[in-house]
């Protein structure tokens, strides 16, 4: 494997920039990394595509997907034009539909998958930021929308959680760290509605990845070099029990002002 010593944007990946394993600070004389991640893969997409380099002496793999299965963006695109009310409570229920029917299966797929090829590895999946604060008054994103968006983040990572456990992962959730630093707050660690034509809105932006994802990953799993103990036998014991079922997140926006600058696709 190649090591990236510096993670760039990457215009054909729209990657987030800096990416989290380049940032593990004094592994890189003693780690190979290779950074396969892009925006808008699916899960399927992941299995696919990406687990070509995968092999026996693979020691560690981080994920995060799950999302765009839900096809997240599109739903915050739509959903923040009041004019696509009708629109937005489809694209709800659709999503809904997803994540607590076909959501579950795919993920065990993935993770089976990634399993399989690199079978010596100690394998994380990570969840997700709840995207937006609680508060009043957010410019061009309705409350419905806040609302709507943070209740399918948190129904996504409770999968997710699931997903892990039934499957001997570990899950690495992050919405603690985050807390504070969504959307709509002074101090965000999100790509803002500015993401949505480039692909990256919702994506840890630099202090995000550096101050949110690495410290909590590294909590989880150690430093990089750590990953080199043997994967545990069962999946640890704060993860056995089965998750709630996701919360039900289908409501019709506000009429508030459409997202400044930006047309929904």
């Amino acid at each position: 494997m190649t090591r990236l010593p510096e993670a760039r944007s990457n215009t054909s990946h729209h990657r987030s920039v800096p990416l989290t394993p380049a940032h593990d600070g004094g592994s890189e004389d003693r780690v190979k990394l290779l950074q396969k991640s892009c925006s808008g893969a699916t899960t399927s997409d992941v299995v696919e595509k990406q687990l070509g380099d995968l092999s026996d002496r693979t020691n560690l793999v981080t994920i995060t997907a799950g999302a765009n299965d839900l096809d997240l963006v599109a739903v915050l695109t739509v959903c923040a034009d009041p004019g696509q009310a009708e629109a937005c409570g489809a694209k709800l229920l659709k999503t809904e539909a997803v994540l607590t029917t076909e959501l579950p299966g795919r993920l065990a797929k993935l993770l089976t998958s990634v399993k399989a090829a690199a079978p010596k590895a100690r394998i994380a999946i990570t969840g997700y930021p709840v995207p937006f604060e609680d508060v009043a008054e957010c410019a061009g994103l309705p409350k419905s929308l806040r609302d709507n968006g943070v209740r399918a983040v948190t129904g996504l990572n409770r999968v997710l959680s699931v997903a892990a456990a039934s499957t001997g992962v570990t899950f690495v959730d992050v919405a603690e760290r985050f807390a504070g630093h969504g959307l709509c707050s002074t101090s965000p660690w999100l790509v803002g509605i500015e993401g949505i034509q480039n692909r990256t809105v919702l994506h840890p932006n630099r202090d995000g990845q550096v101050d949110g994802y690495l410290p909590t990953l590294k909590a989880a799993i150690g430093r990089v070099e750590s990953a080199w103990s043997a994967v545990p036998a069962s999946p640890p014991a704060r993860f056995s029990r089965p998750a709630p079922p996701p919360v039900p997140f289908a409501s019709a926006p506000d009429q508030a002002s459409p997202v400044q600058g930006d047309e929904p696709k």
